[in-house]
């Protein structure tokens, strides 16, 4: 028999993927190191300078988001969940919420950069040395695109099918303010920089209310191609015109620090006042968006019902409540693991640059 699809997120699913997102590119990389010694030792090569050469570095570059796209194919097909559904990369977005989501994007990099430059320099303070340099050259034109591939599109893709598509959903049964809260935290985690903490942490709850309002996996891909396409940007501008992107900022006197304050200010107005623009497109939507198919729809919906009638046979003799305690129980542990061995990471990063 065979097993129908499902087309919705839990908790269990959010966990168990995050684990493997913690945990597959410390395997892939793995996996490379190993490859590059054998291969090292067969051509009787040294190892330092195979790793450290471009075929190499290209693979590192994707090395992460082609990790998060081999969890999310594979994990999706082993649960048969029907994807595109239960993401909701499915359901559109129109031009007036794109061209919103953009402004949003382009406003959190604006009004925020003076934040994360405070930031920067209060981690500086502690003997870290925070880099803000690419693992790529942005000076040549190929070296341009393959950043946007590699530190614009992709991460854009992959990780809101990670972090927003499966962890935001699968956590929504506790309450969206929550699972907004909870995905952004583990969103700045997987970065594994302390140089980013912050700064992930106020994107990734951006992101995941994008999502929420608007129904749609595609916003959330919006702006944060947008973001990472606009840092490109202003790093690449920055080379070509010989400006320093590495010395941390200080800040000495009162005006450098009100300035902070008033730009963040100023920041939290205008995006606040943006998403409610974006909540009141999306709800406008919503009401004049008529289904293509409605016996797709409730065709949807009885398949739905069906496999959830089928589950409840199975466990009908089982108390319901006892029985989804301990899978939360069970997925809270696997979430607090995956945690603690994301925070080891990043603690391991803080010091290795100290």
């Amino acid at each position: 028999m065979q097993t129908k699809n499902k087309y919705k997120y839990n908790f269990s699913d959010s966990a168990k993927v995050f684990l493997y997102a913690v945990i597959a590119p410390q395997i892939f990389g793995l996996i490379l190191a190993i490859l590059v010694a054998l291969f090292a030792s067969i051509f009787n090569l040294d190892y330092e300078l195979v790793m450290s050469s471009i075929f190499v570095d290209m693979i590192l570059l994707f090395l992460v988001q082609v990790s998060f796209l081999t969890i999310f194919l594979v994990y999706n097909k082993l649960k048969n969940i029907d994807w595109t559904v239960a993401t909701q990369i499915k359901n559109k977005i129109n031009i007036k919420q794109v061209a919103i989501l953009v402004a949003i994007a382009v406003a959190c990099l604006f009004f925020l950069s003076p934040l994360i430059s405070l930031i920067d320099y209060l981690i500086s303070l502690t003997g870290y040395s925070a880099s803000n340099e690419l693992s790529v050259d942005l000076t040549t034109a190929g070296g341009l695109l393959i950043g946007v591939l590699a530190l614009a599109i992709f991460p854009a893709i992959m990780e809101e099918l990670i972090f927003r598509g499966v962890i935001f959903n699968g956590l929504k049964k506790f309450g969206y303010k929550k699972a907004i809260v909870i995905s952004a935290l583990l969103f700045a985690l997987i970065h594994m920089s302390i140089q980013q903490t912050v700064y992930q942490i106020i994107i990734g709850l951006f992101l995941a209310y994008a999502l929420y309002i608007t129904g749609s996996l595609l916003a959330s891909i919006t702006m944060h191609f947008v973001n990472n396409f606009c840092i490109l940007l202003i790093t690449y501008y920055a080379l070509i015109n010989g400006l320093d992107t590495t010395t941390t900022a200080t800040f000495s006197t009162v005006s450098d620090y009100t300035h902070v304050i008033i730009y963040t200010a100023i920041g939290a107005f205008v995006i606040w006042k943006l998403f409610g623009l974006l909540k009141k497109e999306s709800d406008t939507q919503r009401l004049n968006q008529v289904p293509k198919d409605d016996k797709e729809l409730v065709s949807l919906e009885i398949i739905t019902q069906e496999a959830s009638n089928d589950e409840l046979v199975k466990i009908s003799e089982i108390d319901v409540q006892t029985a989804q305690n301990n899978e939360n129980r069970k997925s809270a542990h696997i979430l607090i693991i995956a945690s603690v061995i994301s925070i080891l990471f990043w603690l391991i990063n803080f010091v290795s640059y100290i």
